[in-house]
């Protein structure tokens, strides 16, 4: 009976250890010395943040801009306890990002621009899901960074993925705010937390069902897997509440990258 009991506990233990996911996000809305556009990224990641707050199950741990962020985007900071990805289960960035070559060592990155003038976070440079609390989730409300037009897709990604991150959600081509009309850009990050938070919808579709809003909206979604068919399974299954059920895929266990895109 004390073998069953103590079972019992551990299981529960066991159950409860993610109740609370770590959340937490960066964005920008003017770069420094212009060297991006401006673009009102804090509307749509300060309304996710906050209407995130209203859930039992969230902690928020930050929320910050993109000021000499890179090192916390890449592998050296990605631990900092604050402000790295890793400290985070669920990470969303709002601002600029893209692909970017590195002619140097030819390879072909995602990016996320820092405030910082001509500052980048480069996938190469990103192993995501293997520090601190280990992020899960990754999203972008961005241009291009998951852009395939040049079928370099998977090359920007892998090294991201490799560090057991299990998805991320963002744009194959751009992504639109709504101007001047604030309320929109608002909506957007609400629609998005509120849509993460509803029991029976995945990932997957939280994301779309946010982000298509925008007509000109062209967003895609990424998982891992250990095959073909398990990275699909996972990229339109996966569902907030089971993000921690899912196994850790880190490294040679990553076989394939699900995506899907829309329009």
């Amino acid at each position: 009976m004390n073998k069953m009991l103590m079972f019992l506990i551990i299981f529960l233990i066991s159950s409860f250890a993610y109740a609370t996911y770590y959340i937490g996000a960066k964005s920008e809305n003017t770069w420094e010395n212009n060297w991006k556009d401006p673009w009102r990224g804090n509307d749509v990641c300060s309304y996710w943040y906050s209407t995130m707050g209203y859930y039992s199950s969230i902690d928020q741990i930050s929320y910050t801009s993109l000021g000499s962020a890179k090192t916390r985007y890449e592998t050296d900071g990605d631990q900092n306890s604050t402000y790295g990805l890793d400290a985070f289960d669920i990470y969303l960035h709002c601002g600029h990002s893209g692909h970017y070559y590195t002619s140097n060592d030819g390879v072909h990155n995602a990016q996320w621009h820092m405030w910082n003038e001509d500052t980048r976070a480069l996938s190469k440079n990103m192993r995501l899901g293997d520090e601190t609390r280990e992020l899960k989730l990754f999203s972008t409300y961005g241009c291009a960074q998951m852009y395939d037009e040049d079928g370099h897709r998977l090359e920007r990604w892998n090294p991201i993925f490799k560090g057991g991150l299990k998805f991320a959600t963002g744009f194959w081509e751009l992504a639109w705010l709504f101007g001047s009309d604030y309320t929109s850009n608002r909506q957007l990050g609400i629609d998005y937390a509120q849509y993460l938070n509803t029991t029976n919808k995945t990932v997957k579709y939280a994301w779309w069902d946010a982000v298509k809003e925008h007509p000109d909206n062209k967003p895609a979604v990424l998982a891992s897997g250990a095959s073909q068919s398990n990275a699909a399974s996972r990229r339109d299954n996966m569902r907030m509440v089971d993000l921690p059920n899912y196994s850790v895929l880190r490294d040679g266990d990553v076989d394939w990258l699900g995506w899907t895109q829309w329009r």
